[in-house]
């Protein structure tokens, strides 16, 4: 049978190879070097193991995604058409059937389905191929590291969890995805057992009718056909549903990887250029400043729908970050610099000038690769915490985060859109949070007086202070937020 291969390079450490190919290459239900079944039902596909690929690291290269999308959807239309044409074949010797139930036609259906079936599983072995290929393609992106995983876009594990335990409902309590993935192995697994059996028993009826001479049991022979195609059908489901699973699983673990390794060697922030804009900060001692707890929020703005409302009694403009951004969308890898501003917009609809600002910028300092910013309004105020018995006020701050790029300005997943007016104080609103915990420095002046601060230090500045040293992000779950929530 044939194997598609697609080699992903490896950006010097060797482990995007693997990750490509572990999800692209899964065997069908582990049965490697399967023959052909009684009836020549090709089920098994030949494997390229992750050791094999790994050897050949220094031969690699980039995969051309839409290239092989496109190879791909060239031979799925193909196999379409193929099917339907032995579809109509089929329906014709049915036709033929009903006049006389001649046992030579019969035996013609059953080679001619075994067929279908045949060229069903290559299309179904194709299209979970062509998904894989668009899951990487939405949840990653190439850079002159090698390609690597758009965290921010990818789905957290407990959402896709939670959304499998609403389909299946298992009994077992606090699965992951690795059980789910060993779910659908096994459902397959034994959808295949039945379908093997179905075709036995489908081969000892057929030998009856031929023994015997007989038609009684022709019937039988149909209904069994039937289960054929219907047990066929579930186990491509089975089989999409697992290598999905898989896809993401391994997204999800080079992602984490990503993160460590930017951590690990500090590269949190590459070389960028920063314009200033506000007042500067000086550096202070906060070793004797009382840590407050967070405010009640989210670790991830994905997990919204169970973040409580916080309520802010007074919150008011501090200072506008903008990020700018060689890429379409802002990715970290992409920064190129930025810089500040206390102007807010009288309204959301004007949050624009942004953009028009940063190609000031960009054109001043005779850069030309401006192709995306992000934006970050940042107000200062109090709010309750309820994570205090009895409720406490404190200092706190809050973000409203945006991107914008020249065909417009969005919020990212669950990101609030900024507010109608937001370049006014408010007061006693109340929000969703995801909290950043503990991100914020420590300093003086800039836009915090002469006390020393946990503070935002941005374009060297000293602004937004927060008791609990966080950063809280205004968030938001699609209901009660009409179009402006991310």
């Amino acid at each position: 049978m044939r194997a598609f291969v697609l080699y992903l390079c490896n950006d010097g450490n060797g482990y995007i190879v693997l990750f490509a190919i572990i999800f692209l290459m899964v065997p069908a239900w582990g049965r490697e070097n399967v023959e052909v079944d009684s009836v020549g039902h090709y089920w098994a596909r030949s494997f390229v193991s992750a050791e094999s690929i790994s050897e050949q690291n220094e031969k690699c290269y980039i995969a051309n995604i839409y290239s092989n999308l496109n190879k791909l959807d060239l031979k799925i239309t193909n196999l379409i058409n193929q099917i339907d044409e032995k579809n109509l074949e089929l329906q014709d010797l049915y036709h033929k059937f009903e006049k006389n139930r001649d046992i030579d036609i019969l035996k013609k259906i059953l080679k001619l389905n075994d067929e279908i079936l045949s060229l069903e599983d290559e299309l179904a072995f194709y299209r979970r191929q062509e998904m894989s290929l668009n899951l990487i393609e939405k949840y990653s992106i190439l850079t002159p590291r090698g390609l690597e995983v758009l965290y921010s876009h990818l789905p957290r594990e407990q959402e896709i969890v939670r959304a499998y335990v609403q389909k299946i409902h298992p009994i077992k309590k606090n699965i992951d995805l690795g059980w789910l993935i060993a779910y659908y192995q096994q459902a397959g697994e034994l959808t295949f057992d039945e379908y093997i059996k179905t075709d036995i028993e489908l081969q000892n009826v057929v030998k009856h009718i031929e023994t015997n001479n007989s038609s009684s049991n022709i019937n039988d022979i149909l209904k069994l056909l039937n289960k054929k195609r219907e047990l066929n059908s579930q186990i491509h489901t089975y089989a999409e549903e697992r290598d999905k699973l898989i896809v993401l699983y391994h997204l999800i673990e080079k992602a984490k990887k990503q993160k460590f390794e930017l951590i690990k060697t500090g590269n949190i922030e590459p070389l960028a250029i920063h314009l200033g804009g506000i007042h500067q900060r000086e550096e202070c001692d906060c070793s004797n400043l009382e840590t407050k707890r967070t405010l009640p929020g989210v670790s991830s703005q994905y997990d919204a729908t169970y973040a409580p409302y916080v309520t802010y009694t007074d919150f008011r403009p501090s200072v506008v970050w903008i990020g700018m951004y060689s890429t379409d969308q802002p990715y970290y890898w992409a920064f190129w610099g930025d810089f500040c501003t206390y102007e807010f917009p009288e309204t959301r609809n004007d949050i624009v000038q942004y953009w028009m600002w940063a190609i000031q910028k960009a054109q001043e300092n005779h850069w030309d690769g401006l192709r995306s910013i992000q934006v970050k309004m940042f107000y200062e105020g109090h709010a309750l915490n309820t994570n205090y018995q009895p409720t406490y006020t404190q200092e706190a701050n809050i973000i409203w985060q945006f991107d914008c790029n020249q065909d417009g300005c969005w919020a990212v997943t669950n990101r609030l859109f900024p507010l109608e007016n937001p370049d006014t104080t408010h007061y006693y609103e109340s929000y969703k949070l995801y909290v950043n915990a503990y991100y914020l420095g420590c300093c003086t002046s800039g836009d915090v007086g002469s006390s020393c601060k946990w503070a935002n230090k941005h374009c060297y500045g000293c602004f937004a202070p927060d008791e609990s040293a966080s950063q809280n992000f205004a968030i938001c779950v699609d209901h009660g937020t009409g179009d402006y929530c991310g």
